[in-house]
């Protein structure tokens, strides 16, 4: 399993993410999509209602370089900021979104993470940030 479990505790609470993946051009494209954990396979698995025809999905089964970033700021006075970010690969898969959601299309986005970058979720902000790659050992896709 890639991801500890303060990092699951972190993204199950949070209902959206942020989406960059590489167009045709190497142009950058970031979204705000809606995502879920998949604990077993150590993936966050997108979904949405038109997948299949998204620039997002389309870019992905070009170039299947992403990256995804979860964070919010739960205190202003003093200002907390929290966040994972993911580096890795992505799948874009033509089945498997309706049964995670059935309002949604079949298709989805797998992503498999590469590298993981957190800060603000070990809940002492002096700890800083901590990244890690991630190999097969830990349920990484190489």
């Amino acid at each position: 399993m890639p991801f500890t479990q303060k990092e699951i505790t972190y993204l199950r609470a949070q209902g959206y993410g942020r989406l960059a993946t590489v167009g045709a051009h190497g142009e950058p494209h970031n979204v705000p999509v809606s995502f879920e954990i998949d604990e077993e396979r150590g993936t966050i698995e997108i979904t949405g209602r038109d997948m299949g025809r998204s620039r997002k999905f389309r870019n992905v089964a070009k170039n299947d370089r992403v990256a995804f970033v979860v964070d919010d700021v739960p205190c202003r006075d003093p200002e907390v900021v929290r966040a994972v970010v993911i580096h890795g690969t992505a799948q874009a898969l033509p089945t498997g979104g309706r049964e995670r959601r059935p309002h949604c299309a079949d298709e989805m986005i797998r992503i498999h993470p590469r590298r993981i970058v957190t800060w603000g979720i070990e809940g002492d902000l002096s700890t800083g940030v901590h990244a890690r790659d991630i190999t097969a050992e830990d349920g990484g896709r190489r």
